[in-house]
């Protein structure tokens, strides 16, 4: 986590939640999470002073560089287990396989599968029917949107 207190706000500090309470308190007339955190002090030239207001930030994951897709193009074809269409250069659609790492409320984080500039299916419309030449064994998605693959920024 990454602790920025109000009167530093040029300070980044480093820590990490030690404990939270069980249950909300009321700060202000809005229900809050209490809780204690660790922080490293040496991690800036600067003393800190006892009723410092701080902002904090909790880093749950973290991808650098990562080949992001938007969830609407994830088919998950068993627990856990995810596909996207592949546009093919014919323009047939070509079921793959692809392994996911982290994800958020729009995109997922793809870590194999696919490559940097494929272009694959969104699979947005109100048919079903399938498109192009894919396997009688695979649904292919609903004819719609499609999006170009772009490795996201650091």
């Amino acid at each position: 986590m990454n602790i920025v207190f109000e009167a530093l706000p040029d300070y980044t500090f480093p820590g990490e939640i030690a404990s939270i309470d069980p249950a909300l308190v009321t700060v202000d007339g809005t229900p809050a999470v209490q809780s204690y955190a660790s922080v490293d002090l040496t991690a800036q030239p600067i003393s800190l002073l006892s009723g410092m207001n701080a902002e904090v930030e909790v880093v749950a994951g973290e991808a650098r560089n990562a080949l992001l897709v938007p969830l609407q193009a994830l088919r998950e074809i068993a627990p856990g287990q995810y596909a996207v269409f592949v546009v093919q250069p014919g323009g047939e659609m070509e079921m793959r396989l692809v392994e996911v790492g982290l994800r958020d409320f729009v995109n997922a984080e793809i870590l194999s599968g696919l490559k940097q500039g494929e272009v694959i299916s969104l699979g947005q419309g109100a048919s079903s029917s399938p498109v192009g030449e894919a396997p009688a064994d695979e649904q292919a998605p609903p004819p719609g949107s499609l999006m170009r693959i772009f490795g996201g920024g650091g």
